[in-house]
């Protein structure tokens, strides 16, 4: 994960979206070819208004 600023961050206004898979008869991350799960890490300017959201970091599936 990259470097944020303490201004970024603030418990109220943020989100972190991961996916999960069901194996083994238990729920893990997802994660890539180098075991770092998926996630998209998003700060809100607005926390009542989900449109004012910024991508402060992610890690996410492309297609190839």
């Amino acid at each position: 994960m990259k470097k944020l600023k303490n201004d970024s961050l603030n418990a109220g206004k943020c989100a972190n979206i991961q996916i999960w898979t069901f194996k083994d008869g238990q729920w893990t991350p997802l994660a890539d070819e180098k075991g770092n799960p998926y996630f998209i890490f998003l700060s809100f300017v607005h926390g009542y208004d989900r449109n004012t959201y910024q991508v402060l970091d992610y890690n996410w599936p492309t297609r190839s």
